[in-house]
């Protein structure tokens, strides 16, 4: 969530993280007031995600279409690279579209979860590959 928002009721949730920061993916903006997402937020998110192993794991941000789009990419790209899939990042994509078909992850979130498992070289491939499948990059300029 945004830093600003309040808390949204908990019930029914057996255990909740709240990671909060901006949607933003460009670092150099002259913005000011922004809370950038940070490598120890996705740290702790993949901390909570894996101690929930087998278990349905909820990830929300405010539209459900960027940041919590790129964690859950993230965490698919990571499952199936860990099993060895090959072509992951094509796989990782058509699962998450799948489960959310008008997300278009945002792209400092999705290379920042790449990052605590790939190489840098690695990182930036896959995060071309992911941001640039046809599907989410319409996605990100077709906004309904």
């Amino acid at each position: 969530m945004e830093p600003w928002r309040k808390l949204a009721p908990r019930q029914g949730l057996r255990d909740v993280l709240s990671l909060r920061f901006d949607d933003a993916e460009n670092l150099e903006t002259g913005e000011t007031g922004i809370t950038f997402p940070q490598k120890q937020h996705i740290l702790d998110g993949l901390e909570f995600a894996d101690g929930r192993e087998g278990e349905p794991l909820l990830i929300q941000c405010w539209a459900g279409l960027s940041r919590s789009a790129a964690f859950a990419l993230g965490l698919i790209a990571r499952g199936l690279h860990y099993d060895g899939v090959e072509q992951f990042t094509e796989e990782a994509v058509e699962n998450l579209l799948q489960i959310r078909p008008q997300a278009h992850p945002n792209v400092l979130v999705l290379k920042l979860v790449l990052e605590t498992f790939l190489s840098a070289e690695e990182t930036e491939e896959a995060t071309l590959e992911m941001v640039n499948h046809p599907v989410l990059l319409a996605n990100r300029f077709h906004r309904s």
